[in-house]
């Protein structure tokens, strides 16, 4: 009798740490992505953006004159 009642007590114990562990994990994710200071798109927008269109004139524009293509 002694056996099924610390048996119950395990499994009971188990199944609560199981529990709040997948609780605190899935709460984890949630608050991680809050702490983030902008969003991806934002950050394309802000930095990498006028980065791009400034690489994008250059090589639009291209050497002034045949001879600098051979450089």
């Amino acid at each position: 009798m002694h056996f099924l009642k610390q048996s119950r007590i395990t499994a009971i114990f188990c199944v609560a740490t199981l529990t709040l562990a997948t609780v605190g994990a899935l709460n984890v994710q949630v608050k991680k992505g809050k702490s983030r200071p902008m969003k991806t798109a934002q950050r394309m927008k802000g930095v990498m953006k006028p980065n791009c269109d400034a690489l994008k004139k250059g090589l639009d524009a291209g050497p002034s004159d045949d001879k600098s293509w051979d450089a």
